[in-house]
Parts: structure tokens; C-alpha cells; sequence
């Protein structure tokens, strides 16, 4: 199980007892397992299993993160100086989610708990694609191949259980794995808070860090009233997204509890 999305006892034992009551459909069966294979060959391509017990360190605008897991029992750890300088420390862990300013413990409301925590929590989500995507409460299929400047994708689709999937488990994303080597190059997603909206990312700068392979990101922006999402690579092969940002990891260091 992966600590990255949070999942229940109850959850596994509704997703067992729909699968044995679900009216039999074998081309579905057939297509879901397609994409979880498709899951676990890219988490192998990175060498996702480093990630599993490991501790690593990276900074990411400005922002000083630690991960820490060993099989599940994770925290990650936040570091930066806000705009008035106080020195800001955020931990999210098994038990919850803290944050400290100038050393002291600030009582926050469940609200700015949940919203804090997911910055954290998105920050590690997105450095380490696709190691969270064999989570319980990941909902993947097989859309088929596509070709994106003149290479062919396997392209898969993921929906969040919302028990279990976090505070924006509503969002929709698409991967696009290399057929030949399985890395995931490009991904987009369909969000609703902050007003909506679709981003499309492309890789680049493969890096390896002790085995582990990464990634930085070009971050594009799409508009929903005239770009259709499920065929957003389309748009970004013809020139009609804006980009946005970088989504940049830099001086990542990596020491595997392995050893």
C-alpha cells in the first residue's frame, strides 16, 4: 500500500464484494487489467520499489522536502521562509498533518488542515509518478494508443474512489506511457476547485538518482470551454495550449533503507 493516498479497511471490502456482484463483463475485465500492467511496467521502468523504504530530499520552488517511508509507515516534511520570514515547518504522517512556525505548533482548523496537507501531499504525488497509481483507490482503464510527435502512447485514464482518494478526488487524469520503455512523458488532468480548469504536462530532463528515474515537467494550461479534455493531446500536437510553469525538482538525493 502505498502512503501517498490513504485508504480503509472498509474500502477494500466494497471493492471486493462489487467485484463479486458486478454483472460479468470480460472486455472490461480485460481492459482494466491491460492498464494496471501498463502501471506496473512504468513503476518499474523509474525503479518505483526504491521508493518503498527510502529517504530523500529535494527542493522544489523554494520549498525544502523530505519523504520518508518504510513500507507505508511515511512522513514528508516541509521547509520554507514565508513572506514575513517566519521559518515554516509542515509534517504529514500516518497520524496527520502538523505545521510549525518558528518552532511552535500552530492550532489550525480541519479546514486548513486538509488544504495544507494536500499541497505536501501533491508535491510528493507529482515528483514520484506513476509510484502512486497501484493505490486502492486508483480507478484505472485502457483508453488505446495515441501518437504524440511521432511516437506511440499507451494512453490510460485515472478516477479517484472518493473514500480514499483525497480532497480532490473528483479530478480525472490521463497518462501517456512510451509503449517501448513505459516512461511516463506526458499526463493531463481535469480539476474542479479553485474554479476548474485542465493542465497538460510534458516531460522532460530524465534524471537518475541512485536508480531512482525522475522527471521535470513543462505545465500547460488548457481552456475547458474549447479544448476537449479527453483529447488533449491533440491540442498540444497542434500548438494550442499555453504554457504555464515549470514544474522543476532540484538536488535530489536518495539513500534506499534497502541497504
Amino acid at each position: 500500500m502505498k502512503p501517498i493516498i490513504i485508504s480503509t479497511l472498509i474500502l477494500l471490502i466494497s471493492v471486493l464484494i462489487y467485484a463479486c456482484t458486478k454483472p460479468s463483463n470480460q472486455a472490461a475485465v480485460s481492459i482494466l487489467s491491460q492498464s494496471e500492467e501498463i502501471i506496473h511496467q512504468s513503476i518499474k521502468a523509474m525503479n518505483g520499489s526504491l521508493l518503498d523504504r527510502a529517504h530523500i530530499s529535494f527542493e522544489f520552488r523554494g520549498q525544502q522536502i523530505q519523504y520518508h517511508n518504510d513500507n507505508g509507515t511515511f512522513e514528508y516534511i516541509r521547509n520554507f521562509q514565508d513572506t514575513s520570514a517566519n521559518l515554516i515547518l509542515d509534517s504529514l504522517n500516518n497520524e496527520g498533518f502538523s505545521r510549525y512556525m518558528n518552532n511552535e505548533k500552530l492550532n489550525l482548523t480541519s479546514e486548513e488542515e486538509t488544504s495544507l496537507a494536500g499541497g505536501i501531499n501533491s508535491i510528493i504525488y507529482f515528483a514520484f509518478l506513476p509510484y502512486a497509481l497501484t493505490d486502492p483507490a486508483v480507478n484505472s482503464s485502457y483508453i488505446g494508443e495515441v501518437n504524440i510527435k511521432n511516437k506511440t502512447y499507451h494512453k490510460v485514464q485515472i478516477t479517484f474512489d472518493q473514500e480514499g482518494g483525497g480532497e480532490d478526488h473528483d479530478d480525472v487524469f490521463l497518462y501517456f506511457f512510451d509503449i517501448e520503455d513505459y516512461s511516463l512523458d506526458y499526463l493531463a488532468y481535469s480539476y474542479h476547485v479553485h474554479g476548474g480548469g485542465i493542465r497538460f504536462r510534458a516531460g522532460y530532463n530524465e534524471r537518475n538518482a541512485n536508480g531512482l528515474i525522475y522527471r521535470d515537467y513543462i505545465n500547460y494550461k488548457a481552456d475547458p470551454n474549447t479544448i476537449d479534455f479527453d483529447m488533449i493531446e491533440e491540442a498540444y500536437e497542434n500548438g494550442h495550449l499555453e504554457e504555464l510553469s515549470k514544474i522543476e525538482i532540484e538536488n535530489l538525493t536518495i539513500h534506499s533503507s534497502k541497504e
